[in-house]
């Protein structure tokens, strides 16, 4: 297997990197779920970054996912049979200008007949804020953003399980990540790995 070559040698110079991108493009489209697009996003990194052609960690882990995901064979379905579309609207706040920095996340779901069947409203603690601002920034609006839409996987998983799940989100530069699986923020990288992991479990089409 080519992917075990490359890993046991710890080498991937950029030609063989974006020689590489193109056999997997094609492999990913057979897979079901985007976890494998989020690999090639790391491998095209590698391929133009300035660290030369030696295997970091994160591409490492990257080419060792997709050989996982290639062996466990799930495959990528059409069918014509009807699934439930889901709904979800979410939001955020974040007041780091109060003496405790307060910040909450919101969401709504909604069925395909415009039925509400549920709605979060949670306010975030101190401790979580601190964990997800691992760069300490002043303002991360948009990481409690994006962090609403794993709550609200985690929280309502049985109803969107095998589902069609339409996300309604006002920030365009969160659209742009879920649809390339790719984000340049320390702080919310994690947060993406684990809404891409979720989908796949859930066998969601988002």
């Amino acid at each position: 297997m080519v992917l075990q070559q490359m890993l046991d040698q710890g080498i991937l110079p950029r030609q063989e990197a974006l020689k590489l991108k193109g056999r997997l493009q094609f492999v990913a489209g057979q897979i079901f779920g985007r976890m494998a697009k989020r690999c090639l996003a790391i491998i095209t990194q590698h391929a133009y970054g300035e660290h030369g052609p030696t295997i970091s960690d994160e591409a490492r882990q990257a080419l060792q996912f997709f050989y996982q995901l290639i062996n466990m064979d799930v495959p990528r379905t059409l069918s014509l049979v009807n699934t439930t579309t889901w709904f979800v609207f979410t939001d955020a706040s974040y007041e780091p200008q109060q003496p405790a920095a307060i910040a909450g996340i919101g969401a709504v779901l909604v069925d395909q007949f415009g039925k509400r069947c549920g709605f979060i409203s949670l306010i975030l603690d101190e401790d979580l804020l601190q964990r997800l601002n691992a760069t300490n920034r002043k303002t991360i609006i948009f990481e409690w953003e994006f962090f609403a839409i794993f709550i609200v996987m985690h929280c309502w998983s049985d109803k969107l399980c095998n589902s069609e799940v339409v996300v309604c989100t006002d920030n365009e530069g969160m659209k742009d990540i879920l649809i390339a699986c790719q984000i340049s923020s320390t702080n919310a990288t994690p947060v993406l790995c684990a809404i891409l992991q979720l989908e796949f479990e859930l066998k969601w089409n988002a």
